[in-house]
């Protein structure tokens, strides 16, 4: 996290929201939305290791493990991601205070109580059967894939930088500025396992469409100065099974129980909050609106994350998500 810290204060971090900012509609909305944020993360990495440390890499918040209450976990602790409330700069770990430059400069906000039971309120994420069914059935298509996963990720997102209703709103959730906040690169490495998992199983399947455009391997990705080949090629993308220390209750550690947790658990909001399925999906769509998806796109992407929920369901709960052995 301290190499992180330094590209931030260094203003190199700032390049990488500038390119998430430009082309967000390269981004996001389609067949594109993995390749594009590979490159995003494995640039990131080489400057951390170019600049700061060559041992370093990046790491991933599997928030599957703390679907039920992800305001609780472990990764808002002091030695991680920092802390959180809403409004307001960060205020503790390696992040206290940190400065955004885009789109213009301010302080990173979160809007929710990190270290708190239920301090997203009524937002859940998906489970670790819902990820291992997405990634482990080969038969859906590419643009199925890719649809399920750009909606829910958006989860995190809103989460994040938009549970509690304060101002600003979080970086988190105006998603074209969303990688200033560095909790972004955590859950997008998350996300890119996703696809290493289902590289792994059945190999590279790019296809489809991206913004109503028939895709290519060789569709140029302009802010990276690649083609979509030259991600598909990458030949070191790999992850490390996740590392999950889990209470007797099943979740992850709280923050008293973890290493550097910081303070004890400072709210508790209700400890079996009625999760508004409705404002969820409100949530989504409004996203995928803010990165110029179409009603159409939309009702795709709906239909392809009502079709894994059912198969989770008929099979009663499904397997976990798949994990690559080795580190990258």
């Amino acid at each position: 996290m301290g190499g992180m810290r330094k590209l931030i204060d260094a203003g190199v971090h700032a390049q990488f929201v500038r390119r998430h900012l430009v082309d967000t509609r390269g981004a996001h909305g389609g067949a594109q939305f993995f390749p594009w944020h590979r490159a995003l993360l494995v640039e990131l990495e080489h400057a951390l290791r170019t600049l700061i440390d060559p041992t370093l890499a990046l790491g991933y918040w599997d928030w599957t493990t703390d679907a039920d209450d992800p305001a609780a976990s472990h990764v808002w602790n002091t030695t991680l991601l920092g802390g959180a409330f809403p409004g307001v700069c960060i205020p503790d770990g390696p992040f206290e205070g940190a400065m955004a430059q885009v789109e213009t400069p301010h302080c990173v906000v979160r809007n929710f109580y990190a270290r708190s039971s239920r301090g997203m309120v009524r937002r859940r994420f998906v489970t670790p059967a819902f990820i291992g069914n997405l990634v482990s059935n080969g038969e859906d298509s590419w643009d199925d894939f890719t649809a399920v996963a750009e909606r829910i990720h958006g989860d995190v997102h809103v989460a994040v930088g938009a549970s509690i209703n304060a101002r600003p709103v979080g970086d988190m959730l105006p998603t074209s500025i969303s990688p200033n906040d560095p909790a972004f690169f955590a859950h997008h490495a998350f996300v890119d396992a996703w696809w290493a998992d289902r590289q792994s199983l059945i190999g590279n399947d790019y296809t489809g469409f991206h913004r109503q455009r028939a895709v290519s391997p060789d569709d140029r990705l302009d802010v990276f100065d690649s083609s979509v080949r030259d991600i598909l090629d990458l030949p070191c993308v790999t992850y490390a099974p996740p590392v999950v220390a889990l209470t007797p209750e099943g979740r992850g550690f709280a923050p008293d129980e973890a290493s550097g947790g910081g303070p004890p658990v400072a709210f508790n909001f209700n400890s079996a909050p009625r999760v508004d399925t409705e404002a969820v999906e409100a949530a989504r769509d409004a996203q995928a609106r803010g990165v110029g998806m179409d009603d159409e796109a939309i009702a795709a992407a709906k239909a392809a994350v009502a079709a894994v929920a059912q198969r989770v369901a008929a099979r009663g709960g499904g397997r976990r998500r798949p994990a690559n052995s080795a580190a990258g």
